[in-house]
Parts: structure tokens; C-alpha cells; sequence
């Protein structure tokens, strides 16, 4: 079972040190915005000052082009941990195939390690991208 805190050794997907604007939202009113510390297939970092209660469900919106610039990168998830420098967030779904081969491809890029990081791709099963 992947750690829930999103930190440790038992996260799912390696993380990559991605800097790229993200938007979350909670039931459509922004409550978050600004670059994210770390990104995987799986979940993202971002400081702020916000909190907001652990599996609250969120949207997300990345820029992938840079500050509100598309393309886009949109998934559904929620808070999975708050400390005193920001929110982590798991995605639940990825919105699209194309948000789904964007964020692939943000995080092999930025990856240290992409061999290992294509091959998290291949062998899980736990998330894949719903075409909406």
C-alpha cells in the first residue's frame, strides 16, 4: 500500500523536482495557486499557506507552458497530507489522455532516474487516464 503521507519509502511512483504552476480548486473556488515543489504520476508538492483538512477532494490544474500558459494537465484528487510549509495532493483521476501523456512526459524529463521512472509507468496499474 502506497504511504499516504506522500513521503517515505513506500510512495508508488518516483517523485521529480518539477517546477510548473498549479491551480487547485475545492468545489470550484480557487484556494491554492503557484509552483509546485515535486511531481509524480501520482501526486504533487506545492508550499502555501493554506490549509485545508487532510481527503479534502480537490481539482488540480498544472500550466505546463508556464504561469497560465497551456498546454494543461487537469486531475481530480485530494489533500493527502498538510504540514507547516504546504499540501500534498494524490491525484485520483487524470482528466484526458492528453493531460495523462503531458504529465508523463513532465515527469520523465525532469526525472533523475527516467529508465526508472518509464518503468513505474509500465508496471502500474492503479491509474490511468479517464478520456473526458
Amino acid at each position: 500500500m502506497a504511504d499516504r503521507s506522500l513521503s517515505g519509502p513506500k510512495r508508488d511512483f518516483s517523485r521529480s523536482a518539477v517546477t510548473v504552476q498549479a491551480e487547485v480548486t475545492v468545489r470550484g473556488e480557487p484556494i491554492a495557486k503557484g509552483p509546485t515543489d515535486n511531481l509524480s504520476l501520482k501526486g504533487l508538492y506545492m508550499r502555501t499557506a493554506v490549509r485545508v483538512p487532510v481527503d479534502t477532494g480537490c481539482e488540480v490544474v498544472l500550466s505546463v507552458g508556464g504561469q497560465d500558459a497551456g498546454p494543461y494537465v487537469r486531475m481530480t484528487g485530494r489533500v493527502a497530507r498538510v504540514d507547516d510549509q504546504g499540501l500534498g495532493i494524490e491525484f485520483e483521476e487524470i482528466l484526458g489522455v492528453e493531460s495523462y501523456h503531458h504529465l508523463q512526459q513532465l515527469v520523465l524529463w525532469n526525472s533523475l532516474t527516467p529508465e526508472r521512472a518509464e518503468e513505474e509507468f509500465q508496471q502500474h496499474l492503479g491509474i490511468k487516464p479517464i478520456d473526458h
